[in-house]
Order: structure tokens, then sequence, then C-alpha cells
């Protein structure tokens, strides 16, 4: 876990600064910027299917 001593103040992210997509809801927790299912399923099926992939542990 992080300690706060080792970030400067311009390492910080205002929830704003640069975020697209569903980390706009993850920084903010702002309910109006709650991404579709469509949306969170666009963002993060690869990495999805790219763990359960690992996991299975099938070389084939």
């Amino acid at each position: 876990m992080a300690h706060l001593e080792q970030f400067t103040d311009a390492e910080w992210v205002e929830p704003t600064d640069g975020l697209t997509g569903t980390a706009v809801f993850d920084a903010t927790g702002d309910k109006a910027a709650m991404p579709s299912w469509d949306e969170l399923v666009r963002q993060h099926a690869d990495r999805v299917y790219r763990l359960a992939y690992r996991l299975s542990g099938n070389q084939h």
C-alpha cells in the first residue's frame, strides 16, 4: 500500500483531469457518470478474457 508521503502534489490527479470512460465514475462515484453495461464490456472485455485464459492454466 502506498504512503501519502511518497507522492508529490504534481503526482496527484484530480477526478476530472483527463479521465474518460468508466474511470470518471470510478474516481468520482457520481451516479450521473455511471457507465452503461455496453461501455463496461467494451472497455474491460479484453483484459477479463486474458485473465480468464491465464487462470485456466490450459496451454492448448
